[in-house]
């Protein structure tokens, strides 16, 4: 399996691109002193640190896992304050220490495998397939959007912290830091009841499908 390099970098241009006023209200929020660029630069070097002892073994495994590669070669992610964490662009956003933020990027890096990679991706022009609609069939159609998301990617979580990692303790953090998101809440128990290994075969045979 062809893995893909992963760039983790600051933006000067994504960390100036609102005002001081919206940055200030972020600060609020989240109840912390601005942060400055240099922050920023130290925390993605501290960052790169921690992601470099996993990289490889974790990329290796996700596309073991689900049979198969990152469309992307290179997936850049970059670190900004000022936006929630997302998948497309990845964005990380460093309100945790870098060692546990190692979770949240590969929450990220799943959400990205399953939607562009070497079976399916839903960024092809003429892509008539919608994979939610898969999703549904495999999982059930009464599910909440947000909640049917992250059944793949919380079982894709489980296999990494525990057949990967070894990690347990990961896993229980993960579970209980969205104790009070309902839909991520519930994702959770979807797995739970029905079983990682059982969830990730059955994406690995829709990819397989979706290739033929």
């Amino acid at each position: 399996m062809t893995i893909p390099e992963i760039r983790i970098q600051a933006s000067p241009i994504l960390f100036n691109s609102i005002s001081e006023e919206e940055k200030q209200r972020w600060a609020d929020e989240i109840g912390r002193p601005l942060i400055s660029m240099h922050e920023i630069e130290h925390y993605v070097e501290q960052f790169k640190v921690c992601w470099s002892e996993y990289e490889n073994q974790i990329l290796q495994a996700i596309t073991e896992l689900y049979g198969v590669e990152f469309k992307k070669s290179i997936i850049d992610v970059y670190v900004s304050p000022w936006n929630k964490s997302i998948s497309n662009p990845l964005i990380l956003n460093p309100s945790r220490p870098p060692e546990i933020h190692i979770d949240t990027l590969i929450h990220e890096l799943l959400h990205g495998l399953f939607t562009d990679n070497s079976s399916f991706s839903m960024h092809d022009k003429n892509q008539s397939i919608k994979l939610i609609d898969k999703w549904r069939e495999l999982f059930g159609d009464d599910l909440e959007w947000k909640t049917l998301v992250h059944i793949p990617v919380h079982a894709g979580l489980k296999a990494i912290f525990l057949d990967t990692l070894d990690a347990p303790e990961r896993l229980s953090r993960d579970i209980e830091r969205h104790a009070n998101n309902p839909a991520y809440k519930a994702a959770w128990e979807y797995v739970e009841e029905h079983g990682y290994k059982e969830i990730n075969e059955k994406l690995r045979q829709l990819y397989k499908s979706l290739s033929r």
